[in-house]
């Protein structure tokens, strides 16, 4: 393996871990370009280390065939380390709030990065630059492709009266969204009536909670609006 060979499989290993990154990043992940880029480079290291290990042992092998049964390298006893050693690393970038669940797919492209960054430093070129055009088009194109719309829930706590309810009521229709009440309940703070219901909304569009914030915000009859996935 010639220093040219190293520089080419750490060079890709760098670029397309930094690609997948920045694409992380974009989305507000908390393991951006750096923590790709390393875990990346770092799985190409210790695969390129595994690949010299063996290579080595062929050329002592060869040159001492006295010992040939005796020096033994196992081409994959490293690369199953960073198989599983990597999965800590994601496991922390998954966060479990009560119901929800986010950096599942962050922990899914740090563990590709890392079967990118073996592949490339084992000099599985081709093995490597088809499975980052995968993981790329999963990442960035798919999701504009292929799109799963699910029903969102809202709480709006207003004043309790009629007028309020149909100012959300029409506001809801005014942004064509199909809405259900769910439940709603009754509190007092001090004297003054509270409602807070409850709405299942069927929309589209993943960003109809900003603009429904904006239209409910202008009303004082509207004390607060939360999105929940309760």
């Amino acid at each position: 393996m010639t220093i040219n060979d190293i520089i080419i499989r750490l060079g890709l290993s760098l670029l397309v871990s930094m690609i997948i990154g920045y694409e992380r990043e974009v989305n507000q992940s908390n393991a951006g370009i750096k923590t790709h880029a390393i875990v990346g480079v770092s799985a190409t290291i210790i695969a390129l280390i595994q690949a010299q290990i063996v290579q080595d042992s062929i050329a002592l092998g060869l040159a001492h065939p006295d010992i040939l049964g005796v020096v033994r390298s196992d081409p994959a006893r490293l690369i199953a380390q960073v198989v599983s050693g990597i999965g800590f690393l994601g496991a922390g970038t998954i966060v479990v709030t009560k119901r929800n669940i986010s950096g599942l797919t962050t922990a899914a492209s740090i563990w590709s990065t890392a079967a990118l960054g073996i592949a490339l430093g084992m000099g599985f070129l081709e093995i490597a630059l088809v499975g980052f055009s995968a993981i790329f088009l999963i990442l960035q194109i798919l999701k504009r492709i292929v799109r799963i719309y699910t029903l969102q829930k809202v709480i709006i706590k207003h004043l309790g009266d009629d007028q309020s309810l149909e100012f959300i009521l029409s506001t809801f229709k005014l942004l064509k969204l199909d809405v259900k009440i769910l439940k709603y309940d009754i509190e007092f703070y001090h004297e003054q009536r509270i409602v807070s219901h409850l709405f299942e909304v069927d929309s589209k569009d993943d960003v109809f909670f900003t603009d429904l914030v904006a239209y409910l915000s202008e009303n004082p009859m509207i004390v607060s609006i939360q999105s929940t996935n309760i």
